[in-house]
């Protein structure tokens, strides 16, 4: 491999720094760079354009990395990426990240924020750990497939980080649990914690040995998840989560925001748009989860239609809404669903929809669009596909805002909501014609 001296200029939407060399003026991606560092890296994988390259040594740290690393797996786990670097220089690098991209897509919009966290630490209410040769817990190392076993995540709650070294402790007087075993995925509610099993042939034996150390992990709720047959067995109860003043109850294997900070402040911004445009009638609930978006909302809204094709979550949500007078349940993928719901003609007053990481296609967009709903609200955990899939909005739609959220402090993940407003005519204000 290469070596090269290069200095960071500005940051990507990931792990990579962008910087050049004095020699050439080819774009480098550098791994866990942050600008202003002064690097010598190791070229890995050399593009036409640009080339990936790895820290060998920082030759002058960036003045953002003002803080001691606070956790000892950090440069070897792959979760976090900020780890020297202060909660108030992160929030600035996020901050400017969000409108650089803006800028680069060639994007003016007006109302934009960067929303931090109330938490640096101890913030993640779930997390999903792999399970290596031994059998002990682990994260995955920065893009390999090589496992870092952890006992404690700065990041986790504390109830988390007891479980994870009960089933650790467990594992280390007798033995692992089962090569079946492929990873396991803990949730913290307020009355407790659950636990969710991806095994994969799950067998009568397997489950046998699972719902055993139940007891010994101390958690009040479990669900072991068949991946050889898709089907899965839940136990105990279910987990109950406050957010404001609506309850939500679900099993560990039903989605929900890992930071309740987060999805308080989002589900409140989400609210008061909704105050200031008098949004009323009828919700869509795209990719809904438990429901916590149409649930916290009810109140507004006569009709409600969830889509949802999560088996575990399904359940969940007509708990969330049980009390709403009028809501249609979709169990299927959210592009089955919306064939049927155009074809219906019904039309929405307000749409959210909040996809996985993995974005829709943009097939899915265009049926959104057919649904002529006056309102739009794109929650995303992937900020550089939603600019591209806002370009399939912007004939017919303004852009109200765009407001970023720190859903997870100390990695370069973001959380954006934008809202979109159907344009009576075609003639977009100045601001927000593509350049």
């Amino acid at each position: 491999m290469k070596e090269n001296e290069v200095k960071i200029k500005n940051s990507s939407y990931g792990i990579y720094g962008i910087g050049y060399t004095d020699k050439i003026s080819k774009k480098m991606l550098v791994e866990y760079g942050i600008p202003g560092d002064l690097v010598i890296v190791k070229e890995k994988d050399e593009k036409s354009s640009y080339t990936f390259a790895k820290i060998k040594k920082i030759v002058e740290k960036s003045s953002y990395r003002d803080r001691r690393v606070f956790c000892p797996h950090f440069w070897k786990c792959g979760g976090c990426t900020y780890g020297d670097i202060s909660y108030k220089n992160q929030v600035k690098i996020k901050n400017d990240l969000l409108n650089e991209m803006l800028k680069r897509e060639g994007l003016k919009i007006e109302q934009t924020a960067f929303i931090p966290s109330e938490k640096e630490l101890g913030y993640r209410l779930r997390t999903k750990l792999k399970i290596n040769r031994d059998g002990f817990l682990s994260y995955s190392k920065l893009r390999s497939n090589k496992l870092v076993a952890i006992n404690n995540c700065p990041v986790v709650t504390d109830g988390i980080n007891k479980v994870i070294k009960r089933f650790n402790a467990i594992v280390e007087k007798s033995g692992r649990l089962s090569k079946r075993l492929k990873e396991v995925e803990i949730v913290e509610g307020d009355n407790g914690i659950g636990i969710h099993f991806f095994i994969y042939g799950a067998n009568a034996d397997i489950k046998k040995r699972v719902t055993k150390i139940i007891k010994q992990l101390g958690v009040i709720s479990f669900v072991i998840s068949d991946l050889e047959k898709a089907n899965f067995v839940v136990g105990g109860r279910k987990l109950i989560k406050n957010i404001g003043e609506k309850e939500f109850k679900f099993y560990p294997a039903s989605f929900f925001q890992a930071n309740g900070d987060i999805a308080y402040k989002i589900a409140e911004t989400i609210k008061n748009y909704i105050e200031l445009k008098d949004i009323g009638g009828k919700l869509l609930d795209l990719y809904a989860g438990i429901g916590f978006f149409s649930g916290y909302l009810q109140k507004y809204f006569n009709k409600i239609t969830v889509v949802e094709s999560s088996p575990y979550a399904i359940n969940d949500i007509r708990g969330t809404l049980k009390d709403h007078k009028d809501v249609s349940y979709y169990e299927k993928s959210v592009a089955s669903a919306l064939t049927y719901i155009n074809a219906a003609k019904a039309r929405p007053d307000l749409v959210i929809l909040d996809p996985p990481r993995t974005n829709p296609k943009p097939y899915l967009f265009n049926n959104i669009k057919k649904l002529k709903s006056p309102y739009i609200v794109y929650v995303s955990c992937n900020p550089p596909a939603l600019l591209s899939d806002l370009k399939l909005f912007i004939n017919d739609y303004y852009i109200d805002s765009l407001i970023g959220f720190d859903m997870f402090p100390n990695t370069y993940h973001q959380e954006w909501v934008t809202f979109l407003r159907k344009k009576t005519n075609h003639s977009a204000p100045e601001h927000q014609k593509r350049r």
